[in-house]
């Protein structure tokens, strides 16, 4: 059985998976959003979730990072909402058993936010509240706000969040600038302002690959504040059509390493990585434990 995550979090570096989308890609199945997917191939994406659990991931995250209001009306899937993110759910906890956490991933609505654009703050925390209300209701552990590039966008998610439950909530944004804001203190202005709004855990993930995510991670130190890195598998070329990474598995891991002892707690990856990018980043945590990690039956 597993721990409470929050004590988990106390005992060493944690593990979460790799792409879902990238994955999917590879499996043939291309319709978008790749969410629809729990609806039509529920056996693959469950396939993908045992696939990182056996590649030595404590964490999987649902099926659901484009699975609000929002971004689900773009493909005229809008009255599906509920039935997506509760078929998410239901495959991850499925895979998962009793020994993995299961994380409802919650991404940004993909529409520009007052005064910029036209949607409400007001409106995107309902959405967010929509969907995050079905993840509960399934039985997340934990929730993974993730790839947001707006910090106001990522304020309303946490709102939402906290409104609705007080299981862990792990704060992730994307850093798409360029070097010189993230060599400055742009970042750790970040974490100082999410650690002020009381979530678990701080991070970024996507966009960068592991060398940039490391500098990133490096500005973004500060005593007492749990840090979760979750780099692309690189930057990606355009192959027949297809986004194609290029950052190996061993490449990868070894900035796992890097990003653990800088002070990264939860650590996994993102776009282009696959089960082989996860255990390899495994095997470097094992390596830097001396044994396996304790608490948790992988």
């Amino acid at each position: 059985m597993k721990l409470d995550f929050r004590e988990r979090l106390k005992r060493g570096p944690v593990l979460c998976d790799g792409a879902m989308g990238t994955l999917l890609d590879l499996y043939g199945c291309h319709e978008r959003p790749h969410e629809i997917q729990n609806i039509r191939n529920p056996g693959i994406v469950e396939r993908i979730h045992l696939e990182y659990i056996d590649a030595g991931a404590e964490i999987i995250e649902t099926n659901t990072f484009s699975a609000n209001r929002f971004r689900l009306t773009q493909f005229h899937l809008e009255d599906r909402l509920r039935e997506i993110n509760a078929a998410a759910v239901e495959i991850a906890r499925r895979a998962a058993g009793d020994d993995i956490y299961v994380a409802g991933s919650v991404g940004p609505t993909g529409k520009l936010l007052e005064p910029i654009g036209k949607i409400k703050m007001s409106q995107a925390r309902d959405a967010f509240k929509e969907q995050i209300e079905i993840l509960l209701k399934g039985g997340v552990d934990l929730l993974i706000l993730e790839t947001f590039v707006s910090l106001h966008e990522l304020d309303e998610a946490i709102s939402a969040a906290k409104e609705l439950t007080t299981i862990p909530i792990v704060a992730q944004k994307a850093f798409p600038e360029d070097g010189s804001i993230l060599s400055g203190s742009f970042p750790l202005e970040v974490v100082e302002h999410l650690l002020s709004r009381g979530v678990d855990v701080i991070g970024a993930n996507c966009t960068v690959g592991p060398q940039r995510m490391f500098s990133l991670i490096r500005t973004m130190y500060k005593d007492g504040v749990i840090l979760s890195a979750q780099p692309a598998a690189g930057i990606p070329t355009l192959q027949d059509g297809r986004s194609v990474y290029h950052t190996t598995p061993d490449y990868l891991a070894a900035y796992a390493r890097e990003l653990v002892q800088a002070g990264v707690t939860l650590i996994g990856a993102c776009c282009g990585s696959t089960p082989a990018h996860i255990r390899a980043i495994r095997r470097t945590l094992d390596e830097l434990a001396g044994q396996p990690v304790p608490g948790i039956s992988v």
